[in-house]
């Protein structure tokens, strides 16, 4: 392997052209001190207008998170073992976006260690999907599980549904018992909080007012089903504490692993190289899940971006326009993946090699990447701790059911054509599919992406057949590409679709649902819910006048996207 041009303890760069623009940006933040006044925790590293500053203030907790938790660590040991002991088999932890996806990486990444240990099963939900939650329900023993309800708010539309259908199915099973079953994570003084004590949960855990959702990985909102599962929290949080140290600002700026990742990041954004693509081993890969959530919403907005490119199959480097930039999880043992990386550094494009540990070091990438997150924001003029447009979809969806409520019907899009059981909505004069999806790709521009956004069940063979549409297209019109399943993604890279560069090609697509699941004391089902979300977030890149083309499939949803790939390898 080539010796990188930089090296920062595990870290080794390759930056190509930008070796220059990179020292230049390190110099800066070096003489500025900005990694001190980061831990001073002074907003004008980031903004200073006067709403910019409250945000700041009140979101830079994870600083100094592993410290508070490391004096917990015992407590969530003594409550992990109690659990343990009841005979409980299954944990459902039901979130979304921050309060969800690091226990989702965390229960991936231990899989092959706790298979065994005796604890019981960590499994996520986190999709309003109504097959995908009948699909949970069937494979758990309601008596044998524990629920942990996370919301950083407390109000969170779909875990408040989740806990609302599950909560009632229980109470059906063990009457007034049911509280004894539940877990809350939440903020202090949250209706979640409130609803913890009245139905008289087992344990509500009151996280730290200044994390927010996506920073929250070392808090409770990780640590709680981590130790639940097994995980010796302690030996998690000491890794990250290693890797917070070399953070602080007695280390060089240039020997910091956070701000040098961060720096390379940044500086190459403002370069064009706005692609940040993960070439990761297969135990590696569901931490993309977690840094696309982190990366896409922390900087995704103002107009701005830089776009995680999370779970895309490598591809020979023709395939990679000058957009992308690129991160190595080397785990030394992949000599395709080390070959593939050779290729990528001669065709001059910007690697970061960073070495893969065991299964508790994912702590340490965990703080790694907060930090690296928070100085690329700094680098790019962004405040990295707001979302100011993921609430848009909430509020449009929440228009969609008032009329909902009131007309009894969904209000839909117009259908352009429709093809074999296929509905295309679009702004098109075509009347095929094969012509309304080329016509759709040739209005790419240089350096834009597209992203496939599914509000259909996530399932394994679903999830399988769009990964093989992303990549045929990326192989054929060499385009950076996504993959989210609604509403996950509205907690996630749905802040950059709209509050990011005018960049992305958009492809919704819904389904016909086989079955709906009522919401006790909500007036309709997660069937309703997820369509209502799909047109929530439509409409809010329509009035962000994105490009969008949305495919409805009716009928067997997996064998209409069957139908999309072939269409699709057409092209």
């Amino acid at each position: 392997m080539k010796i990188g041009n930089y090296t920062c303890g595990d870290l080794e760069l390759f930056f190509g052209q930008y070796h220059e623009d990179f020292l230049s940006i390190l110099d800066y933040f070096d003489s500025h001190n900005i990694v001190r006044r980061i831990w001073d925790k002074e907003p004008t590293v980031w903004k200073n207008d006067e709403d910019s500053r409250r945000n700041i203030l009140n979101s830079l907790g994870w600083l100094n998170v592993v410290e508070e938790m490391k004096d917990r660590a015992d407590d969530l040991k003594a409550f992990a073992k109690e659990i343990k002991s009841r005979g409980f088999t299954k944990i459902l932890h039901m979130g979304m976006g921050g309060s969800s996806l690091a226990p989702e990486v965390i229960a991936k990444r231990f899989a092959p260690v706790l298979n065994d240990s005796g604890y019981p099963e960590l499994m996520i939900l986190d999709s309003t999907n109504p097959e995908a939650i009948k699909n949970i329900e069937d494979s758990v023993d309601l008596r044998k599980t524990i629920f942990i309800v996370a919301s950083k708010s407390g109000s969170t539309t779909e875990t408040d549904c989740f806990y609302s259908y599950f909560f009632s199915k229980l109470e059906n099973e063990v009457g007034g018992e049911a509280g004894s079953q539940f877990i809350a994570i939440t903020d202090p003084d949250s209706k979640l909080e409130e609803i913890a004590r009245e139905r008289r949960f087992r344990r509500c855990f009151l996280n730290f007012r200044d994390i927010g959702g996506r920073y929250s990985a070392l808090s409770y909102f990780g640590m709680v089903p981590a130790a639940l599962a097994g995980i010796n929290v302690k030996t998690f949080l000491e890794n990250a504490k290693e890797t917070a140290d070399r953070n602080k600002p007695e280390v060089s700026t240039n020997q910091n692993p956070g701000a040098i990742l961060g720096l390379f990041m940044g500086i190459l954004a403002t370069r064009g190289r706005d692609k940040v693509t993960f070439i990761s081993p297969p135990e590696m890969e569901p931490l993309g899940d977690w840094l696309e959530q982190l990366i896409a919403e922390s900087i995704g907005k103002e107009g701005k971006s830089i776009v995680p490119i999370a779970n895309e199959k490598s591809g020979s480097p023709e395939v990679y326009g000058t957009d992308r930039q690129f991160v190595w999880f080397s785990n030394d043992g992949d000599k395709d993946a080390e070959t593939l990386v050779e290729k990528l550094i001669d065709n001059g494009h910007p690697v970061v090699k960073i070495h893969v540990g065991d299964a508790y070091s994912l702590a340490s990438e965990f703080y790694r990447w907060e930090m690296a997150t928070a100085v690329a924001g700094a680098v790019m003029g962004i405040n990295p701790f707001d979302q100011p447009n993921v609430q848009e979809s909430k509020d449009i969806t929440k228009e969609v059911l008032e009329d909902y409520s009131t007309s009894g019907s969904l209000s839909r899009e117009p259908v352009s054509f429709e093809a074999n059981g296929i509905e295309v909505i679009a702004q098109t004069n075509a009347m095929e599919l094969t012509t309304a999806l080329r016509e759709f790709l040739f209005s790419r521009r240089e350096g834009d992406y597209l992203a496939l956004m599914a509000f259909i069940n996530p399932s394994a063979e679903n999830t399988g057949l769009l990964q093989e549409v992303r990549h045929h297209i990326r192989d054929e019109y060499r385009i950076a590409t996504t993959l989210g399943f609604g509403p996950r993604f509205l907690h996630s890279t749905g802040q950059m679709h709209k509050g990011g560069a005018d960049n992305g090609l958009f492809i919704q697509i819904t389904g016909d649902e086989p079955v709906d699941l009522e919401i006790p004391g909500k007036g309709f089902g997660f069937k309703t819910l997820i369509n209502a979300q799909a047109a929530g977030d439509y409409r809010a890149l329509v009035r962000h006048n994105r490009r969008i083309l949305k495919f409805h499939l009716k009928g067997d949803v997996s064998a209409k996207i069957k139908e999309l790939l072939d269409v699709v390898k057409g092209l």
